[in-house]
């Protein structure tokens, strides 16, 4: 039977295993594969006189010279099929490997290649930009608008693995003020604990660059203790006793330099893989004020990366930051995460105009220790314009 006299449900057949470029190299692929196939193709059609309704008939009805005829029908047909199996596979296996055929050209990758996932994400902005360009613009606002205020402000930290108990203070805040390369106004803070009560009534007074840099700090509490006061070095060990931050590092507008130093560095440590998480939460509350709550998680546990979530909460009026929370991982798979730190301004009152009183150690409202002599002397050198003579000088 003449190659173009098969019947078309035949044709069909050979062509499904042949198909075209399947190793990248097109026709002449094709036509090697093709050629064997309908050379046995063509055995096959001669070595059978059977016809298709011949076939369908129920067994019963063959002679037996038919029914070897059939048989050889058969035969024939299972060593085409498993040859034409083979062609397949071979053809299959070349291309899965991106090996060429023996005796064929090299792939012709160029002409195949196709942007892979991993190109498109990386092409497009990382999940965190926009959460960091949202950030990036509060740090702008808040250097440019926010001279001072007044909070009360709620905090947790974790320590040593334990979580600590909430800790409440009033706090007046006054941001550095500068005209050119001098300082107009240095960055003060003075903080009294309100709860709990092991604290109740200690007082932190800092102002840069005045008292040698040292921060002084009353003891508080409702031990013997509680006037004792102290100068101490804001990062010293005992000033930094179960905290993550010296008070040069407290407020509003540090939280959100850090925050954005952080979120920078976690973007390029996530880079390549993608797997930061960003959501936005509009009408979140705090202290049934209206926020939006910007939440930052990655799920699996990278080296380096300091937080498993993140949420700052910014106020829809002020469009200030008043919340900001953080999460490690959970001991076991499916567990909660862990906190690890939260501070949250409650009654936040921006620029109520702080003066130098309200960061003076001898202001009324404040109960530091006051040294009797010294207070004596700095009396009598203003009366006198010298201060006294002891009995060693």
């Amino acid at each position: 039977m003449p190659i173009m006299d098969l019947p078309l449900e035949r044709l069909y057949f050979v062509r499904m295993f042949c198909p075209i470029g399947t190793t990248g190299n097109g026709r002449a692929e094709e036509t090697n594969a093709g050629l064997l196939f309908l050379i046995f193709a063509c055995l096959f059609c001669r070595g059978s006189d059977s016809t298709e309704e011949e076939i369908d008939k129920p067994a019963g009805c063959f002679g037996e010279k038919q029914m070897w005829k059939q048989a050889d029908y058969l035969r024939n047909g299972s060593n085409l099929l498993l040859f034409s199996a083979l062609v397949f596979a071979t053809i299959s296996e070349a291309t899965a490997q991106n090996k060429p055929l023996q005796g064929n050209q090299p792939l012709n990758r160029k002409a195949l290649k196709l942007t892979s996932g991993e190109e498109v994400v990386r092409d497009s902005p990382h999940p965190l930009e926009p959460a960091l360009h949202l950030a990036r613009e509060i740090a702008e606002r808040i250097d440019r608008e926010l001279f001072d205020y007044t909070c009360d402000l709620v905090m947790r930290e974790r320590s040593k693995g334990k979580l600590q108990s909430h800790e409440i203070a009033h706090l007046k805040v006054r941001r550095e003020q500068r005209d050119g390369d001098q300082t107009v106004e240095p960055f003060s803070v003075y903080m009294c604990f309100q709860a709990p009560p092991s604290v109740e009534g200690r007082e932190v007074l800092y102002v840069r660059n005045e008292n040698n840099d040292e921060m002084i700090a009353r003891n508080g509490g409702s031990s013997s203790l509680q006037n004792v006061t102290l100068s101490l070095k804001p990062d010293s060990r005992r000033a930094m006793k179960g905290r993550h931050y010296s008070i040069t590092e407290i407020g509003i507008g540090n939280i959100m330099a850090r925050l954005i130093d952080e979120a920078q560095e976690a973007m390029q440590l996530d880079s390549d893989r993608r797997e930061c998480q960003v959501r936005f939460f509009d009408n979140a509350k705090i202290d049934g004020r209206v926020c939006r709550c910007i939440q930052v998680a990655f799920p699996v546990r990278r080296e380096n990366l300091k937080f498993h979530i993140a949420r700052i909460f910014i106020d829809a009026q002020t469009q200030l930051p008043v919340r900001f929370a953080a999460y490690t991982w959970p001991h076991k798979a499916g567990g909660k995460p862990r906190l690890t730190e939260e501070y949250t301004f409650l009654n936040l009152k921006p620029n109520i105009g702080l003066s130098d009183h309200d960061f003076d150690r001898q202001n009324s409202a404040y109960q530091f220790y006051q040294d009797r002599k010294s207070q004596d002397r700095e009396s009598l050198a203003t009366q006198s314009g010298h201060f006294p003579q002891t009995d060693q000088d």
